[in-house]
């Protein structure tokens, strides 16, 4: 099938539509507003839902305002943080505020994260996959509700120190393996450029593709991937796996090229 004839198009949001940890540019704004006019669009983050809302539902939102665009538009917009295990659709303006109706949301036990937050201090401090307090830059091990992440360095640290961190996961790989080993009624792996994911067991990126056709009855040929880390070990890897037609990129101006591909074509 031709790209321009999918019927549902899904991106990754951090390095794919965003920069990381950032706002979405209005450029941005503008080609998934007109995509949205045409497409379904599903965004699947492995980001937790404030970081979402932050870096692409506000921005949005604010941007129709701004343009003074129609808001029904937004209707086909469809937001899936961690994975997928949450799905946010728009509501519409309610009270004259900006409403995302939660359609499910499927979070870890009390019991699952107690678990999770320990090993996630004990195996890193252990191998060394940990800096002292005044090397992070924000939360170390994050409760994002159904998936616990552990980042070395902090959420908030720069994607340029990232990076450099641990460059060929030598050592991460290492400590994905020991911390799974200490949980194996869930399921660890590596997450961005250096965090580390638990999640229960079968929960990746194909867990929101797999919602979709379910819930809306699309098949594997009618959608399109988009993303940065689509490589074995990468987070976005799975979509490729399970079957998707997938498009790698370097940065949200490829995706912007893509998109505007999409647009030029039907």
């Amino acid at each position: 099938m031709e790209i321009s004839q999918k019927k549902l198009i899904i991106f990754d949001l951090d390095g794919t539509l965003t920069k990381s940890k950032t706002p979405i540019r209005e450029e941005m704004c503008e080609l998934l507003y007109r995509l949205l006019r045409e497409k379904n669009v599903v965004v699947i983050s492995g980001g937790k839902r404030e970081m979402v809302k932050r870096d692409l539902e506000n921005p949005i939102v604010q941007y129709v305002h701004q343009k003074k665009y129609d808001f029904a538009v937004l209707k086909n917009l469809h937001i899936m943080p961690t994975y997928g295990t949450s799905y946010f659709v728009w509501g519409g303006n309610i009270n004259s505020k900006p409403e995302w109706l939660c359609k499910y949301s499927n979070y870890l036990t009390s019991d699952q994260k107690e678990r999770t937050f320990k090993i996630l201090e004990e195996i890193p401090k252990k191998m060394g996959y940990w800096e002292p307090e005044n090397k992070i830059f924000g939360e170390r091990v994050e409760d994002r509700e159904s998936q616990i992440t552990y980042s070395p360095l902090g959420q908030d640290a720069a994607r340029e120190e990232k990076a450099k961190y641990d460059v060929e996961d030598m050592l991460r790989d290492k400590v994905v393996q020991a911390v799974q080993e200490k949980l194996p009624d869930l399921e660890v792996r590596k997450g961005g450029l250096t965090s580390i994911d638990v999640t229960e067991k079968g929960v990746d990126k194909t867990f929101g593709v797999k919602k979709m056709m379910q819930m809306y009855k699309y098949k594997i040929e009618d959608m399109l991937f988009v993303a940065d880390k689509i490589y074995p070990g990468g987070n976005d890897y799975p979509i490729k796996e399970f079957g998707v037609e997938s498009i790698e990129v370097q940065s949200p101006e490829e995706t912007e090229k893509i998109i505007e591909g999409i647009l030029n074509d039907n």
